[in-house]
């Protein structure tokens, strides 16, 4: 299911309004319906929520080289001001081109909200997070594409920013493991359950890397 921007993040997204909420939920129950209300809110105004409206029901019905397309329409007429609004909809717009098998359309929409992000650094509380954000996406992708060296790459930059991000950490020790970096892996994970006893994830990882044969 993909995610909508937080309240935070949304700016000319409406989404306390009627129709959006309205829109929402029929995503869910019915997306066929989600995608034919949103044609008529757009016949009667062309706005960001009716078009994300639209995009979110292309996506629910599998539709994601069209989602895609709306989400980059979209992604075009919001203002430069909503900086977080934009970083969102390039996550969004990632997520449904690789999907729809567009992967380096897909990666270059990351790269572009990276680029984004680099620029803020230090300038706002939530711009690390967002960066983490960005980079585990594409490391996902980069392993979904047998790119190992490039997602542990987009790991280990991540940690950098936010150390304290266990599921970065988990992701990069059970890619080690792969890449033949058992024994890093392992100490990598050990440290974790040091900080943190009872990390039920951190166990699981130690206990599936224990137990793998080189």
């Amino acid at each position: 299911m993909l995610l909508l921007p937080a309240a935070g993040q949304a700016g000319s997204i409406e989404m306390s309004s009627e129709d959006y909420q309205r829109c929402s939920l029929l995503s869910k129950e019915s997306p066929p319906a989600a995608l034919a209300f949103s044609r008529q809110w757009l016949q009667r105004e062309f706005t960001p929520s009716a078009l994300h409206c639209k995009a979110v029901a292309q996506y629910a019905m599998r539709r994601y080289g069209d989602a895609a397309r709306s989400f980059d329409q979209l992604y075009d007429r919001i203002p430069k001001d909503e900086e977080q609004l934009k970083l969102a909809l390039l996550q969004q717009s990632a997520k449904a081109h690789w999907l729809a098998d567009e992967r380096e359309v897909a990666l270059e929409r990351l790269r572009e909200a990276e680029k984004r992000l680099t620029g803020w650094e230090g300038r706002e509380p939530y711009t690390k997070r967002m960066l983490v954000d960005v980079l585990t996406q594409r490391a996902g992708y980069y392993l979904e594409a047998g790119k190992q060296l490039e997602a542990l790459q987009d790991y280990d930059h991540a940690l950098t920013l936010e150390t304290r991000t266990d599921s970065v950490r988990i992701a990069r020790a059970r890619l080690m493991v792969e890449m033949g970096q058992k024994e890093e892996a392992i100490a990598d994970i050990e440290e974790l359950l040091r900080e943190h006893p009872d990390h039920y994830e951190a166990r699981r990882a130690l206990a599936e890397m224990v137990g793998k044969k080189n």
